[in-house]
């Protein structure tokens, strides 16, 4: 009875929380675009910031549990090219894709302060809103972090979705306005930190775009349910940094979307003409001019006679 009731209260508990969450979740996006619209700065002059972030504690946490949760989704992706729009470049985040060909654009050169066995080269310099690529030529394209920090995100979405081929996929890392990260976001994006002064993008608004662009929302995931506490005391003695919920309840730090371009592809066909059958006929007798009478004569094709013993 003791456990029904336990159970029974905590549940009650979730419920009253995910309510409260949603009644604010238009409230926190739209206080945070409209601060946010007049901070944003363009990524390739604030990339090397947000970069240094995730050098930290905090995001190293963050990132390693982005890391999971993406080999994991990569382990069912196939094709034969992979884009990487990361606001870490220089981190392999790919590297576990059955995928041969992975590279990565970045608007500007980074330069890791740690050394990391997964760090490669910057393959290209592109601006995310404009990628120097033709249309359908990338199976599946990693947008990590690039549509929080962009100061034209649908334009990046745009440019991802025109370069995916159909059937293939799109991968988005975003920070997610409803949780505890996104209401420190409101204090703390008044400060000088480049991490904080970002776009809120709530899943609604993410899938609707995505929707335009003949996209299907085929899974997502949230992570990083943990409080975001910089001092690693903290998290230690509270025991935060080790709580652990369901992927599934939106109130994660960030979250993860895989979806799917359902257009369908261009299937060139053969001409109706090619394809028509004319009965075979007999060829025409030729004519000729004889030498006497310059009449024409009708020359007819000449029979082999079958030899007989």
């Amino acid at each position: 009875m003791v456990s029904v009731l336990l159970h029974g209260s905590k549940s009650i508990a979730l419920n009253y929380l995910s309510v409260t969450l949603a009644q604010t979740q238009i409230s926190v996006e739209s206080m945070s675009m409209n601060a946010s619209r007049k901070s944003i700065k363009p990524l390739h002059q604030t990339i090397s910031d947000i970069a240094k972030w995730y050098d930290t504690p905090l995001g190293e946490s963050l990132l390693a549990a982005q890391q999971q949760v993406l080999n994991e989704e990569l382990s069912c992706l196939f094709g034969y090219h992979l884009m990487q729009l990361s606001v870490l470049p220089y981190n392999r985040l790919s590297e576990s894709s059955r995928i041969n060909h992975c590279f990565s654009l970045s608007p500007a050169i980074v330069q890791s302060p740690k050394a990391s066995s997964n760090l490669c080269d910057v393959q290209g310099l592109a601006e995310m809103d404009s990628l120097p690529l033709p249309n359908e030529s990338i199976d599946v394209t990693l947008l990590h972090h690039v549509l929080d920090f962009s100061d034209n995100p649908q334009q990046v979405l745009k440019e991802a979705a025109r370069v995916t081929v159909p059937r293939g996929h799109i991968v988005i890392f975003a920070f997610n306005p409803v949780s505890v990260m996104g209401l420190v976001q409101l204090m703390a994006q008044f400060g000088g930190k480049p991490i904080w002064h970002r776009r809120a993008l709530r899943l609604g608004r993410l899938k609707d775009w995505l929707e335009f662009l003949d996209f299907t929302c085929q899974n997502v995931r949230y992570l990083s349910h943990n409080y975001p506490l910089g001092a690693s005391r903290w998290s230690s003695k509270k025991g935060l940094g080790k709580m652990q919920f369901k992927s599934t309840l939106p109130f994660g730090s960030t979250y993860c979307v895989v979806a799917r371009k359902d257009k369908a592809g261009l299937t060139p066909l053969k001409p109706a003409w090619e394809s028509t059958r004319f009965l075979n006929t007999a060829p025409l007798p030729k004519r000729s001019m004889t030498a006497r009478s310059g009449e024409s004569a009708l020359i007819l094709p000449l029979r082999r006679r079958n030899k007989t013993k």
